[in-house]
C-alpha cells in the first residue's frame, strides 16, 4: 500500500519509490506526501530502478532543516537505471525544488523529452545547501545535432550552499546561475562535470543595483560545440561577486561555423574574477571587462579571432599558451581603445603565442590600440609562424615597462609601434625607449599546438614575483 494514503503522518526514516511494494508508486505520490504532511526527521527515498513518466516538484516542506534534510537516490547507484522524464510542452519542467534546505539528489537520470528547445527543465530557487551529484541529465531538443546551442538548463536561482558535481550533461544541457535576489547572497560550487553543451556551457546573471550578489567555483568541468562557452554578466549590481573558472576544458568541432567577433566566452565580469588554467580548442574569445586575472590557460586553435580580447580594466594576462590561425583577423592578446583609463598597470608577462594567421599585419600576437599607462610586457614570446606581426602598438604608451621578451616572424616585419614598422629589436626598442634586453629568435616549439620552447637562449628573463591567483 502506498504511503500516499495518509498524508497527515509526516515521513521519518528511510523509504522506497517504485518497484515491489513500494512506499510510493511514484514521484507525483512523494510530492504529496512531503508537500502535505513534511517530515519531522531525516528523509531518505530510494528510488528503485525503473523509467518514470512524472515530476518532482518541492516546495517549503513542513519540518525540512538543516538537520531534518531530504535525500532522494537511486537506490542501486547507477543513475542510468533510474530515469524520471517528462514531456510537458508548457514548462518543460522535470524537477522543481524551492525553498528546500538540505537536499541531495542523486544517481539518477533527469530526461526533459518535451522536444523543446534552450528552456529550463531543472529548476533549484530559494534553496540552501543542495548537493547534485552522480546524475544524468539529457533533453531531447529540435536539431541537437546539428544546432548544439538548443539545449536545456539546470538553472539555480537565488541558492547559496549548492554543490552540482560529478554529472553528465549528455551534451545536451548545460547550467544557468541567477543572483537576483536582494536579501540572500547566491553562492555556487560547479565541480567535475562532464559532457556540458548548450547555447552557453555556463551562465551567470546579476544585473541589477538591488541585488547582492554571488560567488560561483566552476572548476574541472569539461564542455563542447557551446554557442558562448561562458556567459557572465554581473553589471551594475553594485556589490562584490567572486567568480572562479578554473581547470576547465572547452572544445569546438572546427566544422561549426561560429565565426562571429561577437561571440565572446567573458562578458561584464566585475570585482573578484579569475580565469585560470583551463584548456580552451577553437572556442570563441575570452571578452574581458574588469576581470582580474587571465593565468595559465592553453588557448589553441583559435581562429579568424583574438583568444583575448581587453575591452575595460587592467587584468593580468600571465604564463598562457595562445595559438590563433585563419585567413582573416585574428590576434593573441587584442587590448583595444576604449575606457582607456581602466586599463591603467595592466600586465602582460610569460606568455608563449605561436600566430599561424596568414593575413598579414591582421593577424597579430600583442595588438594595442591606443595609450595604456604604466604598462608591463615581459618575459613573452610573440611568435608568427604565419608571416603576420608578433607586435602592433598604436601610439606611444606612458611609462611603459617592456623588455626580455621575444619576436619572430616569417615576415619581413617585427613590429609595428606608432605607425611604422620595424625589422629589428635595436630599431623598435630605441623607438619605444625600451626592450634592450629582448630577442628577435625562433622559439623552435614543440609542435604549432605544444608551445615548450626548444631554444636555449631563451631560458633566460627578468623574472616576475607576487603572481596574482
Amino acid at each position: 500500500t502506498s504511503y500516499i494514503e495518509n498524508l497527515v503522518t509526516p515521513l521519518c526514516g528511510v523509504y522506497t519509490l517504485g518497484g515491489l511494494n513500494p512506499d510510493f508508486a511514484s514521484f507525483s505520490d512523494l510530492n504529496l506526501a512531503l508537500n502535505n504532511a513534511g517530515i519531522t526527521c531525516p528523509v531518505t527515498i530510494n528510488v528503485r530502478d525503473g523509467v518514470y513518466d512524472d515530476q518532482l516538484l518541492m516546495s517549503s516542506v513542513p519540518g525540512n532543516s538543516f538537520v531534518n534534510t531530504i535525500t532522494i537516490q537511486g537506490e542501486s547507484g547507477d543513475s542510468s537505471l533510474v530515469r524520471l522524464e517528462h514531456a510537458n510542452t508548457a514548462t518543460h519542467i522535470v524537477f522543481n525544488v524551492s525553498d528546500i534546505k538540505g537536499l541531495t539528489l542523486r544517481d539518477m537520470t533527469f530526461d526533459n523529452n518535451s522536444n523543446s528547445n534552450e528552456v529550463n527543465s531543472f529548476f533549484v530557487i530559494d534553496c540552501d545547501s543542495v548537493e547534485i551529484s552522480h546524475c544524468k541529465f539529457e533533453a531531447r531538443g529540435n536539431g541537437m545535432n546539428s544546432q548544439y546551442y538548443q539545449g536545456n538548463y539546470l538553472r539555480i536561482e537565488d541558492s547559496r550552499g549548492c554543490v552540482i558535481k560529478n554529472n553528465n550533461f549528455s551534451y545536451e544541457s548545460s547550467i544557468s546561475i541567477r543572483a537576483e535576489s536582494s536579501s540572500r547572497y547566491t553562492d555556487v560550487r560547479i565541480l567535475n562535470n562532464t559532457n556540458i553543451r548548450g547555447r552557453y556551457g555556463l551562465i551567470y546573471l546579476s544585473r541589477n543595483s538591488s541585488y547582492v550578489g554571488g560567488k560561483v567555483l566552476f572548476e574541472r568541468n569539461s564542455m563542447s560545440d557551446c554557442y558562448q562557452t561562458f556567459y557572465i554578466d554581473c553589471r551594475d549590481n553594485g556589490n562584490s561577486d567572486t567568480i572562479r573558472v578554473l581547470n576547465n576544458t572547452a572544445t569546438r568541432k572546427s566544422t561549426l561555423n561560429y565565426t562571429d567577433w561577437n561571440y565572446f566566452l567573458f562578458y561584464e565580469l566585475d570585482d573578484h574574477s579569475v580565469f585560470r588554467g583551463n584548456i580552451m580548442d577553437n572556442t570563441s574569445s575570452i571578452f574581458s571587462r574588469a576581470l582580474d586575472s587571465i593565468v595559465g590557460n592553453r588557448f589553441s586553435n583559435i581562429t579568424n579571432r583574438s583568444a583575448i580580447y581587453v575591452e575595460r580594466g587592467s587584468p593580468f594576462i600571465a604564463n598562457n599558451y595562445i595559438h590563433t590561425k585563419g585567413q582573416l583577423d585574428s590576434k593573441g592578446i587584442y587590448v583595444d581603445a576604449t575606457q582607456i583609463a581602466s586599463k591603467d598597470s595592466m600586465v602582460i608577462a610569460h606568455n608563449s603565442m605561436e600566430i599561424m594567421g596568414t593575413a598579414g599585419s591582421s593577424s597579430t600576437g600583442l595588438h594595442i590600440d591606443a595609450d595604456v599607462s604604466n604598462i608591463t610586457v615581459k618575459n613573452n614570446i610573440f611568435s608568427a609562424k604565419g608571416g603576420g606581426l608578433p607586435v602592433y602598438v598604436g601610439v606611444p604608451l606612458t611609462n611603459l615597462d617592456w623588455d626580455y621578451n621575444c619576436y619572430y616572424t616569417t615576415g619581413n616585419n617585427l613590429a609595428n609601434f606608432n605607425g611604422t614598422n620595424y625589422s629589428t629589436v635595436s630599431t623598435l626598442g630605441a623607438a619605444m625607449g625600451s626592450d634592450a634586453n629582448s630577442l628577435n629568435l625562433n622559439p623552435f616549439y614543440s609542435s604549432d599546438n605544444n608551445l615548450s620552447i626548444n631554444n636555449s637562449q631563451l631560458q633566460v628573463g627578468d623574472y616576475m614575483i607576487n603572481l596574482p591567483l
